[in-house]
């Protein structure tokens, strides 16, 4: 099964990414000043049948409240929303769902016209499964999606562990097929998802629906593909206005788009 691939890039370049299965939309640049291309995209231009997540904005150092997300999906007829979470902190993260459920529950308007997406949070691998163990416990029946944060990766000094963290929970909620899992970012080269996507392809964990990443265009701004080597910088990104290599951001989604699919004929870094 083909893990369906988003790339984030600044609004000037969103263009590259239109025919993409799944999009990424970050809540805090929805409907804001300077912002109106990137809201155009995401509400008129990307392909009809595209599935559409809109996350919380809290990577970006600006997260915005749920109600303030619902307000933000609708404008953009978004399909999902990434429920509030705090880096790291698996105990506010859980009070965070929790209340953000209570409000989706009293608000009938709603419909379940979003499906939701529970991100997980903890300090070491061990709170992290529990944190996600207990969410599942209590919210279940109103979650659709368990996103697996990349900073799980440098927290756990490991390459893999986020396939490690899939593969634990899979013990813990032996009916963990009932929910999508989306791999939010990717920490330091390709291979974390491609390695969860031929562990997912063999059986070994759960199908994989989704990742997303600014990878492809974070390579192009230093004029690389990911053949070149690992992740050049962590730098922030202009989403208003970003420079980048134009050819390599092309090549770079494609090749993206390539590493989500185990049985992809090419070499993951190669077209």
């Amino acid at each position: 099964m083909k893990i369906k691939m988003a790339s984030i890039v600044p609004q000037n370049y969103l263009k590259y990414t239109k025919n993409n299965d799944v999009h990424m939309a970050l809540a805090c640049f929805i409907d804001e000043h300077g912002y109106e291309d990137y809201t155009r995209f995401f509400r008129e231009k990307r392909k009809r049948d595209s599935f559409l997540i809109l996350d919380n904005g809290v990577i970006e150092g600006n997260p915005m409240s749920f109600e303030d997300c619902v307000k933000k999906a609708r404008s953009i007829h978004a399909d999902e929303i990434v429920l509030p979470d705090v880096y790291k902190n698996a105990v506010d993260t859980y009070y965070k769902i929790e209340e953000a459920i209570e409000y989706y529950l009293d608000n009938h308007e709603f419909n379940h016209e979003f499906s939701l997406m529970a991100v997980p949070q903890g300090s070491d691998m061990e709170e992290w499964v529990t944190c996600a163990t207990k969410i599942i416990d209590d919210f279940g029946q109103y979650i659709d999606t368990i996103g697996i944060p990349k900073h799980l990766i440098d927290t756990c000094k490991d390459r893999d562990a986020r396939l490690v963290a899939i593969s634990n929970l899979y013990e813990k909620v032996y009916d963990l097929y009932r929910w999508n899992i989306h791999l939010l970012g990717c920490w330091n080269t390709p291979l974390e998802v491609l390695v969860c996507a031929k562990a997912a392809d063999q059986q070994i964990i759960p199908p994989i629906r989704s990742c997303d990443s600014a990878m492809p265009y974070v390579y192009a701004r230093k004029n690389m593909k990911f053949s070149d080597g690992d992740r050049p910088d962590s730098d922030p990104i202009d989403f208003k206005k970003g420079k980048c290599n134009s050819l390599w951001l092309r090549y770079n989604n494609k090749t993206w788009d390539n590493i989500g699919n185990p049985k992809a004929e090419k070499s993951v870094f190669y077209i």
